[in-house]
């Protein structure tokens, strides 16, 4: 008979649920079977009673489900020698105690009679045996109740009938009962032969919902699901499949005869063979005729050799189809039935579920690999300790690298003290001061805090540890967390840069000129070196702080200097001056002085710092008073202005010398503190965050060193030296193209480079990326905020060009011849508020020279500046 599940087929519910079975299909098979059945909870409840129990005792089921049973089933209260509850209760407990059946000698109880047939208690004669259903730990979870009316046989026994009296009529009816018996006889075995059935699909349906749920395994789960169904419906083959990517995927197929599992991989795509139709339509399916059947693939079943299947989806609680198991081949070559499908479907009930907790319990074992890989990888150790104990229940491997041991397994906070973690004193810490002993008891979170620690190899290292409590839904602490990062290379490179600052102070403190460094950030001095010490003034740290009447300058007009205009926040703010002159105010007197700042590039990851060089010029200024006052000749007035230009220019010589010892002197310090960067990154071990500080401090030294550099070149030039170059054979383009993508790093992609070909020719290629990388970040600075910096190459026969462009502010025309001299500003480069030292251009030109070149600029409103570089193909070095 070939016939589709109905597709309005109900939700199934778990087997047992209030401790009563709920299915309607379990139901009726239960109340079906052709005995006299009832069924207990542990606490003697009713919870299940068949058809027949009910005739025999002239109940009804609502009667007696959901209630004690000596409450619904009582005894003759009129009869003195009643004794069937007390003997029935007596056995019964004994099954809950022994977990094994007990049957009982033949019982009298009395049953009541309805009204409609009379009322009253009507004797009954019984041979109960009593039965446990134990649960997969082995307990007691029902209590079967099976018994026989034995009634009619002891009435006969007591009635004492005579043999003699019956014979005649038993021999006389002897052959009509041989045939009658013969006919029950077989009927009797039907029916014996479906009890069984009854009776194991019963038993199987009982234990299923635990034997499926008892693994986590998701293959496991199907094969005990297809070895069930097997044996509930009597097929002989079955297989399973789950949803893959939108497919379904069968790997296995499994024979009822002898238990074997074969390998059986295939994937069904929506609408191909049954488990797609099943796909598609999410019903179950039967077919009682493959051969024919339109949905059955010819060639699976030719090579299964399938005669009749029945396939039914699995769904996830949220309606989410998870997979499908299918049976083939019901022995005897019996159909399939709308019976067969409800009782598996009460099977695929509990395997749904099993399956969901499945996929729950391997989604929460990846998190839990991915977290125990995550910490085990992180650059940082790691513990967990539980509440109250303090016991130590988790440890990264980062954590027994750190300690240089295998992490102590402490089981009471009052342990920690064998730990071995001392304080900057070097006393032990005591068990109650450590960082996740204080979050674990008074819920305390601890933040960086610093300990030195003894490894096991004997060194003390620097820890920063951090550590917090770990609490429940409730607020109740239940664990501890402790972080711990190893800052020993930290520490290192901040004594170090302690000593180096240390040591650029002592050689500060041996210049001879009063000098004073400043904070960008607040105007206030942090250094003052020897010679700044001895001024016969006071200087105060703070000017915001101090009462501004008494401490302020007056210009050579004699009026007064604003606060923020002061020489020392016009250092701070970047401004770059020389031989500002004007007079202090103090308590102490007033002082001329001529004033020298400028800003110092952040070194070794500290802040900036603003100089000021300050010259007393008091003397200076009494001898030009007395001079003035004495002399009166023009001769007189000549020789005054020729010794103060004199002086004007030994004061300029001085300033530019110190300059240039300044950044020689500055070289050693710079060199001693890139080496020790350089040292950090060979360590092995270190946090990343050390490694990345170092290379930010070489780069920083590296961008100091440049500047010091610069400087130096410029002065050269200025001195008339020219600029010493190493010719070399090289090619403009890719030197151009290399420092381009350097500046795009800091700029962003603000450049082009355009032109011919490759360039080859004999240059200095340092000297020519110094040349492009100062007219690329003059274009950045000066130019337009947001437009496009343009760097053409041509050539000329044996001469090149290299052109850099930029749309902006123009330059002024009677400014362009000024702008490579040394230290030279134009006025609109000031008011522009643009850092800068005036030596940029001076280097272009000065390498432009060097090799041979010359430089010039050209700048309009219509087509913004350019500066062009033109250069012999085959450079030769100045002699």
């Amino acid at each position: 008979m070939d016939e589709h599940a109905n597709s309005s087929g109900e939700r199934q519910e778990s087997f047992w649920r209030a401790r009563q079975p709920s299915d309607r299909t379990f139901r009726r098979l239960f109340e079906a079977v052709p005995g006299l059945y009832l069924v207990l909870d542990p606490d003697l409840t009713v919870v299940a009673a068949s058809d027949a129990y009910l005739h025999a005792t002239m109940t009804r089921r609502e009667d007696l489900l959901g209630r004690p049973l000596f409450e619904a089933l009582t005894d003759d209260p009129d009869d003195p020698h009643a004794t069937g509850p007390q003997n029935l209760g007596a056995s019964l407990r004994r099954v809950l105690a022994n977990k094994l059946p007990d049957t009982m000698a033949v019982q009298k109880y009395s049953v009541r009679r309805p009204a409609p047939e009379g009322g009253g208690f009507e004797e009954r004669y019984w041979s109960p045996v009593n039965s446990p259903v134990l649960d997969e730990s082995g307990n007691v979870s029902f209590i079967i109740h099976r018994v026989e009316d034995v009634t009619d046989y002891v009435r006969l026994k007591e009635r004492g009938i005579e043999q003699h009296r019956v014979t005649d009529e038993l021999q006389s009816r002897a052959e009509r009962m041989d045939v009658e018996i013969y006919r029950r006889a077989q009927e009797l075995q039907r029916t014996n032969e479906q009890l069984e059935r009854r009776t194991r699909q019963l038993e199987i349906l009982t234990t299923a919902a635990q034997d499926i749920n008892s693994s986590l395994q998701i293959p496991d789960i199907m094969r005990r699901l297809v070895r069930l169904s097997l044996e509930l419906v009597d097929a002989s083959e079955g297989t399973w499949g789950r949803m893959l990517d939108g497919r379904m995927t069968f790997t296995e197929y499994l024979r009822r005869e002898g238990q074997t599992l074969e390998p059986h991989f295939i994937v069904f795509e929506r609408e191909m063979g049954v488990p797609g139709h099943v796909m598609v339509t999410k019903q179950p399916y039967i077919s009682n005729d493959a051969a024919n059947d339109p949905h059955v693939l010819p060639y699976l079943q030719k090579a299964m050799g399938f005669y009749n299947l029945i396939d039914l989806p699995i769904f996830s609680r949220s309606g989410e189809l998870l997979g499908c198991f299918e049976l083939h081949n019901k022995r005897g070559r019996q159909p399939f039935t709308q019976e067969d499908l409800e009782l598996l479907k009460a099977l695929r009930a509990s395997a749904a579920v099993a399956l969901e907790n499945a996929q729950l319990y391997q989604a929460v074992q990846a998190e839990r690999r991915t977290l125990d890989a995550i910490v085990q990888q992180m650059p940082a150790g790691l513990t967990l300790a539980e509440a109250p104990s303090g016991r130590l229940i988790y440890y990264n491997s980062e954590m027994e690298r750190m300690l240089g041991h295998q992490a102590l397994l402490l089981e009471h906070h009052e342990q920690y003290a064998l730990a071995g973690a001392v304080h900057e004193d070097l006393s032990p810490y005591r068990s109650d001061e450590y960082p996740i002993v204080r979050a674990l008891l008074r819920g305390e979170i601890v933040q960086d805090e610093e300990m030195l620690y003894r490894r096991g190899d004997g060194r003390v290292v620097h820890l920063s540890v951090t550590a917090a409590p770990i609490r429940d839904a409730e607020g109740r602490i239940t664990q501890a967390v402790s972080l711990f990062i190893d800052i020993s290379a930290r520490k290192a490179a901040e004594a170090a840069l302690h000593d180096e600052r240390m040591w650029l102070e002592a050689l500060l403190d041996h210049l001879p000129v009063p000098l004073t460094l400043i904070d960008p950030s607040s105007g206030a001095v942090t250094f003052r070196n020897e010679e700044a010490k001895r001024l016969g003034f006071a200087i105060p740290r703070d000017l915001i702080q101090v009462d501004q009447d008494q401490y302020f300058a007056t210009d050579a007009q004699g009026r007064r200097i604003p606060l923020l205009e002061m020489p020392r926040f016009r250092a701070a703010r970047g401004e770059t001056f020389s031989g500002v002159e004007l007079t202090w105010h103090s308590p102490d007197g007033s002082r001329p002085l001529i004033m020298n700042g400028g800003l110092m590039p952040a070194l070794h990851g500290r802040a900036s710092l603003a100089m000021m060089i300050i010259q007393d010029i008091s003397e200076l200024k009494r001898v030009e008073e007395a001079l003035a006052r004495s002399l009166s000749s023009e001769q007189v007035a000549r020789e005054e202005a020729e010794t103060a230009l004199m002086q004007l220019r030994l004061e300029r010589d001085l300033r530019e010398q110190f300059v240039s010892a300044l950044s020689h002197d500055l070289r050693t310090p710079l060199t001693a503190a890139k080496m020790s960067a350089q040292l950090i990154p060979r360590q092995t071990h270190l946090p990343d965050k050390v490694y990345s500080l170092a290379a930010r401090v070489k780069q920083n030294i590296d961008r100091a060193d440049q500047m010091i550099t610069d400087l130096l070149d410029a002065s050269r030039i200025r001195a008339g030296q020219g600029l010493p170059i190493a010719v070399a054979p090289c090619e403009l383009r890719e030197v151009v193209a290399g420092t381009l993508e350097d500046l795009a790093t800091v700029h962003g992609e603000r450049f082009s480079l355009r032109g011919e070909g490759p360039l080859h020719g004999h240059w200095d290629a340092d000297a020519l990326r110094r040349l492009t990388e100062n007219l690329c970040n003059n274009a950045i600075k000066y130019g337009a905020p947001t437009g496009r910096v343009t760097v053409t190459l041509s050539q000329d026969g044996c001469q090149v060009e290299l052109a850099v462009h930029n749309r902006g502010v123009p330059i002024p025309e009677a400014e362009q011849a000024g702008l490579f001299q040394h230290f030279g500003r134009t006025k609109s480069a000031e008011d522009s508020g643009k850092k800068g030292w005036g030596i940029g251009l001076t280097l272009v030109k000065g390498v432009a020279e060097a090799h041979g070149g010359s430089v010039q600029v050209e700048s309009t409103p219509e087509h913004g500046t350019t500066f062009r570089v033109r250069l012999p193909r085959h450079a030769k070095p100045p002699s």
